[in-house]
């Protein structure tokens, strides 16, 4: 055997690990979501440009940076795996042949006929059928109730031609040279027609309880950044700023340092020490901050530290002569040291947005 050989022999099928070969897809989805919240952070301080109504479409387009673009791939890549993933599992869970291509080997093809433990030398010889066939397939099962579990499964075909689409754009990022939605197109997209998709997967019994593989930990100001997306796009207008705070709830949420643990469970005493003394780490550096440059520091809407800190400034207007009157000072941005969290006056505080739970950063008052 090769040196190249020996070393790819090195593995195990996650049917052996405590994972399921079905959560594979959970942590696509992780992926997936953390890469999509995580959009804003990679146009802050450009949204006035990427909305400037006068701006020509050349201009737009040059607003947006590389960061975005990677962010824009990993998040329809990643969305599409974990359907892909998520579409298989509930193909094969009827027969693993609805989902893959047969060996031409008797061996490997009574072992899937008759549902058997395949090697990992018998694997390499199982195709599995591509995305959009899959998708096919299962439509037409679930649709004629022929499909083992399809009266759990009708979302499929609700939720058909966004997958459709979602493949497509795929695509367009592995096989034909990068197209990138605009920031607001991916929003919509994802917002009102892939979230909705992603909710029905979970909450069925082969994905449910399982939010520690693919969720972030619940933001302390109790806000539910997914939720809270689907309901803005079922309920009201596409407001960008609003949709970009919760995001970047979410994307903090992600980067929480907070031990994570199933319910019911506490975090283990030796970890959740260390996170502990992190955080008052963090909390200290966010005193001493504010301390030297006299900002304010406040609770964490994400993380719960007391680590948020709460820049201002002062300005003023200028006379014919450039003299400055009506001296004010205004706070502009808010980030926390702990979690990451970093919010700016572009998208304005919770209450514009009917958000409840968090306070205003963004405040501007007259110096007397």
């Amino acid at each position: 055997m090769s040196p190249l050989g020996f070393t790819l022999k090195k593995g195990f099928q996650l049917s052996d690990h405590s994972m399921r070969k079905d959560d594979l897809a959970l942590v696509s989805l992780r992926v997936a979501m953390k890469s999509f919240f995580s959009t804003y952070a990679k146009l802050r301080g450009r949204i006035s440009s990427i909305k400037n109504p006068s701006a020509t479409t050349q201009e737009v387009i040059d607003s947006y940076s590389l960061n975005y673009a990677e962010a824009y791939a990993e998040t329809v890549v990643h969305f599409q795996h974990f359907a892909e993933l998520a579409c298989k599992s509930f193909l094969r869970n009827d027969h693993p042949l609805l989902s893959d291509v047969g060996s031409g080997k008797a061996g490997v093809l009574h072992s899937l006929l008759h549902n058997k433990k395949l090697t990992a030398d018998e694997e390499k010889q199982v195709r599995s059928i591509e995305f959009s066939e899959a998708l096919k397939r299962l439509k037409e099962l679930v649709s004629s109730n022929k499909l083992e579990g399809h009266a759990n499964l009708q979302f499929i075909t609700t939720h058909f031609d966004t997958l459709n689409e979602l493949n497509n754009l795929r695509n367009r990022v592995w096989h034909r040279g990068l197209y990138v939605l605009e920031y607001s197109a991916l929003d919509e997209f994802v917002g009102k027609y892939v979230l909705p998709f992603v909710r029905d997967v979970v909450s069925h019994q082969f994905f449910a309880g399982k939010e520690i593989i693919w969720k972030y930990a619940s933001p302390h100001c109790g806000l539910d950044p997914i939720d809270e997306i689907v309901k803005h796009f079922s309920t009201e207008a596409y407001n960008l700023e609003k949709v970009a705070y919760l995001k970047e709830i979410g994307r903090s949420a992600y980067d929480d340092k907070l031990p994570k643990s199933p319910k019911n469970e506490k975090p283990f005493t030796f970890t959740f020490f260390l996170h502990n003394a992190e955080k008052k780490r963090a909390e200290r550096i966010a005193a001493s901050e504010a301390k030297l440059d006299f900002y304010e520091v406040c609770l964490c809407p994400t993380c719960g530290a007391n680590s948020l800190i709460i820049h201002e400034e002062t300005d003023s207007d200028f006379d014919d002569e450039g003299a400055p009157f009506n001296w004010y000072r205004f706070t502009h941005a808010a980030k926390c040291e702990y979690c990451g969290l970093s919010l700016d006056d572009e998208i304005g505080n919770a209450k514009d947005h009917g958000l409840s739970g968090i306070p205003e950063y963004f405040r501007s008052e007259a110096e007397s």
